[in-house]
C-alpha cells in the first residue's frame, strides 16, 4: 500500500475507534482496531 492508501486506512481506523457504539459492540471491544493503528503509524513512522 502507498503512503496516502495508508492514511486513509488510518483516518478510517481511527473514526471507527471514535465511535464509542460500534466498539463497544465489539467482542474485542476494539483491541484490533487499536493494534491496527499502533501498526500503520509505526509503519509511517519508518
Amino acid at each position: 500500500m502507498s503512503e496516502g492508501e495508508l492514511r486513509v486506512l488510518l483516518n478510517k481506523h481511527k473514526q471507527m475507534l471514535n465511535n464509542t457504539r460500534l466498539i463497544n459492540a465489539l467482542p474485542d471491544k476494539g483491541e484490533r482496531l487499536r493494534n491496527a493503528i499502533n501498526e500503520i503509524e509505526n509503519y509511517l513512522v519508518r
